[in-house]
């Protein structure tokens, strides 16, 4: 059970609440009203605890941020963000490579459909699988790992820059949990 408390010398209510394995953390609300730090307090909980999905963790998040910035969190659709960074990119590379960069984005949310149009934590590995299983029917490997990498590249950039998103890319991207596989010719080399 959660609850908050004041320290001295403190306008901030602290809430305290469990975490999964039962120690108990303390952190200020940065909340002046009670009952709202008793709210902030339990959906920390709940959240701690696992007791929510990601996507309502990420509106919980999205509602404290709103709550103590005043603003909304930055977020933008899969399609706004690669045009995005592809118009970024596109200035610091080759005329010819601005073109792979600008094609391989372009193919890659054609594959998405109308998903395309949801917000950026909604991709996930499972459709970067689908995008290489597809560009392998109709290129070489060499050419397909070129485009994953384009893709892991934007969506590490997306996750430095602090938009919520899941990280599909390859284990050499460093973050945990990614088993993203290169496509490979029949001899388990890319060709």
């Amino acid at each position: 059970m959660s609850s908050v408390s004041r320290l001295k010398k403190s306008k901030y209510w602290y809430a305290r609440y469990r975490l999964p394995n039962g120690k108990r953390a303390t952190r200020s609300t940065k909340l002046t009203d009670k009952r709202k730090a008793r709210e902030l307090a339990q959906q920390w909980e709940d959240a701690a605890l696992g007791e929510l999905t990601a996507t309502h963790i990420q509106r919980v998040m999205s509602d404290i941020y709103k709550k103590t910035t005043g603003t909304a969190v930055p977020s933008f659709t899969v399609r706004d963000y690669l045009n995005k960074w592809t118009a970024a990119k596109v200035p610091q590379v080759t005329p010819s490579s601005g073109d792979k960069y600008r094609s391989c984005i372009a193919e890659f949310l054609r594959l998405l459909g109308d998903r395309a149009d949801q917000p950026l934590r909604h991709v996930s590995e499972a459709d970067l699988l689908a995008f290489r299983d597809a560009s392998a029917k109709l290129a070489r490997n060499k050419t397909t790992n070129g485009k994953l990498t384009m893709l892991a590249a934007a969506f590490r950039d997306a996750w430095m820059d602090g938009y919520p998103c899941q990280i599909p890319g390859y284990p050499w991207l460093g973050y945990p949990g990614n088993s993203f596989v290169h496509a490979t010719g029949p001899d388990g080399e890319a060709s």
